[in-house]
């Protein structure tokens, strides 16, 4: 990609005195734009993410990536791009989204960077950036392929050890619906703790979701736990999501394996 980006710098610096042709390479130098910019939402951080620390040693945007993203959409739309993907997605939604992912910066908890296991594991077919998408500080996008993990017609089983023992006294993590692609809220979420990461407490009373409704938008909800007691000790965290299993009767994939999605497990 960085090979490409010198051909085209090359191409624009040839073109520049001929309108048509910049406006060609302009044209022709979309693709590998968007493809840095979505490059940049599954690293979140490095060279090649969005988030950077500042002197104080805290998240924060790279301007440049900022200034990447408005200067594209006005790219698109000086070009008469209406549609990026298969989807349909036009620029000013993508615009939007970027916004989103901006004002949601990094997340940092106790739980960040910790090591993730699972009893149930994920499934391959979206495998994102594995078990450490649980825990590295960024939260899930609009799409399911950046920094969710899914578990297909099975529940979630995940443990975090935290590395020592940390007071706790809140849990979260947030769950995907899009129907169209199969994918539904758990029935219910739990939280535990454990010191030895072998004998489990339940860390608040497990949390309900409504009975699925027909929908064609995607939404998330925030599973969150706080323990109204002291603050507790941990070491481990045990996650667990109950998924429906099978697609419900008015679904056009019903009595087929659904999916549940989750993003990062916030510990605090």
């Amino acid at each position: 990609m960085d090979e490409y980006k010198q051909y085209l710098n090359i191409a624009k610096e040839k073109a520049s005195k001929n309108a048509l042709h910049a406006s060609r390479v302009e044209r022709v130098s979309l693709p590998l734009w968007y493809a840095q910019l979505e490059q940049a939402k599954f690293y979140g951080t490095g060279d090649r993410g969005i988030f950077e620390k500042n002197e104080k040693g805290k998240w924060k945007v790279k301007p440049e990536i900022k200034k990447s993203v408005n200067d594209f959409v006005a790219t698109l739309k000086k070009q008469n791009i209406t549609s990026l993907n298969e989807n349909v997605l036009p620029p000013d939604k993508y615009y939007n989204d970027w916004q989103r992912i901006f004002s949601h910066g990094m997340i940092e908890h106790l739980a960040m960077e910790k090591v993730v296991t699972f009893e149930i594991p994920f499934s391959p077919k979206y495998p994102a950036k594995g078990a450490a998408t649980l825990t590295d500080g960024i939260g899930g996008y609009d799409d399911y392929h950046y920094n969710w993990l899914g578990w297909e017609g099975t529940d979630m089983v995940a443990v975090i050890d935290l590395g020592e023992t940390k007071n706790v006294n809140s849990i979260s993590c947030d769950f995907m619906e899009d129907q169209k692609s199969w994918i539904f809220f758990p029935r219910t979420v739990s939280y535990f703790y454990s010191m030895d990461g072998i004998n489990y407490l339940p860390f608040a009373d497990a949390i309900n979701c409504e009975a699925a409704q027909p929908t064609k938008t995607a939404n998330t909800k925030t599973f969150a736990s706080q323990n109204d007691k002291s603050k507790i000790n941990a070491r481990y965290i045990k996650v667990v999501a109950n998924n429906l299993k099978t697609c419900p009767r008015w679904h056009i994939g019903a009595g087929y394996n659904c999916w549940i999605f989750c993003d990062e497990i916030v510990v605090r």
